[in-house]
């Protein structure tokens, strides 16, 4: 598995690892299906761990540790995290290898 976060995702994650004042903290990184598309959709989620679990994969990128379940790390073959700012949204943006098409609410992937 191939995990990248460009230096704005890095820094936005310090960011609020700061203002939770979790600094130094592992982040949670997982693919949980959604309803879209008959139960066929992804999601993709980021959030704060209190630490590995029983099968977990670290993956340090940079100075960030990313924590993957099993389940999730079959769907996150190589995958690029970014944090965008503009006009259609803001948020952390996932662009994933294993995706065959996103949703047509344009929220989830299709994955393989």
């Amino acid at each position: 598995m191939k995990l990248d976060l460009t230096e704005t995702a890095r820094a936005k994650i310090r960011e609020f690892l700061a203002s939770e004042h979790t600094d130094g903290k592992p982040v949670r990184f997982a693919a949980e299906k959604t309803h879209c598309m008959g139960g066929r959709g992804y999601a993709y989620r980021l959030s704060l761990s209190e630490g590995k679990q029983e099968g977990d994969i670290a993956v340090v990128v940079g100075d960030q540790v990313l924590l993957v379940d099993p389940t999730s790390a079959r769907l996150l073959e190589e995958v690029r995290i970014d944090y965008v700012d503009g006009f259609e949204g803001t948020g952390f943006a996932v662009v994933n290898s294993k995706a065959l098409s996103r949703c047509p609410c344009g929220h989830h992937d299709i994955l393989a």
